[in-house]
């Protein structure tokens, strides 16, 4: 691998991230302190633009300096009541507040993802370690008879062969033999999932093990028996990456948010000290 390519590796982004986390949990967090009883609120300039630009997002104009004053007063009484239920350990065991204090760190974590613009050799890079996710999935064009399994004399060797015979000689009539049911009589380049969606699990497996475009059968589907002939069939080839862009684009940027909250995850559990007792103890002495 050159050096040029290496630089456009995904998981080369991901430990760059690693880095900045660092950073950003010293900056942010600043200093581990013994005591969460910290009493002075300071309204900045930051948090002043933030409420700002959240009533612009839902109002879709800037607020009136009355609105404004509204806006700051609710956040020093929003600020006030969070630290008071911190420092009074409400927090800690309230399931509701832990889970959504996580899902903000998190969000923190993909936030570090969500700041850097993807280039598009890195999408490319991307995509060529996984092509085989991409794969175009084979197609298969046919017609079918549909025979009612409770007819059986229909159904014998002696009378398929003979109806096999007549549609080779006259494959265009088929539509006049077999009984009613609601299916089409011939289907245009479905793939496997979609025949089996309609004709039910490993119809679209037999089809594939047909050798020939002759009239072939009995097939059994969830109906009953198909007599079946192959049109057309595609293999499966690799989706160009211009076809698939998007899909690799939203699979690249969600593993590198999920790499990015392990890296900050493993940053934050630096600075704690975590010990297991009892059963806790022997399962993680057991790994």
């Amino acid at each position: 691998m050159t050096f040029r390519n290496l630089i456009h590796a995904p998981w080369v982004r991901i430990t760059a991230f690693g880095f900045l986390l660092a950073l950003v949990l010293l900056v942010v967090f600043g200093p581990h302190r013994a005591s969460n009883r910290n009493r002075q609120i300071v309204v900045s300039e930051e948090n002043l633009a933030h409420l700002m630009v959240s009533w612009q997002k839902t109002w879709q104009r800037l607020p009136t300096e009355e609105e404004l004053m509204g806006l700051v007063r609710n956040h020093v009484r929003e600020e006030v009541m969070y630290r008071e239920a911190v420092n009074r350990g409400m927090a800690e065991n309230n399931a509701a507040v832990r889970r959504a204090l996580v899902m903000q760190m998190n969000m923190l974590a993909e936030s570090q993802v969500e700041q850097s613009e993807l280039s598009e050799k890195e999408v490319q890079y991307f995509y060529n370690l996984r092509k085989d996710q991409y794969r175009l999935p084979p197609k298969i064009s046919f017609r079918q008879i549909y025979l009612k399994d409770d007819n059986p004399a229909l159904l014998s060797d002696g009378k398929v062969q003979q109806l096999l015979d007549v549609l080779k000689q006259n494959p265009e009539d088929f539509q006049q033999f077999g009984d009613v049911i609601m299916l089409q009589p011939s289907y245009t380049l479905l793939t496997p999932d979609q025949i089996n969606n309609q004709f039910g699990a490993d119809f679209a497996q037999q089809l594939i093990e047909l050798d020939g475009s002759n009239w072939s059968g009995p097939v059994t589907s969830g109906f009953g028996s198909h007599l079946v002939q192959v049109v057309e069939r595609t293999e499966a080839v690799d989706a160009p990456l211009e076809q698939v862009w998007d899909e690799v684009v939203n699979e690249l940027v969600y593993e590198e948010k999920q790499a990015a909250k392990e890296q900050f995850y493993t940053e934050l559990l630096r600075q704690y000290s975590v010990s297991y007792q009892g059963i806790a103890k022997e399962l993680i002495e057991g790994e």
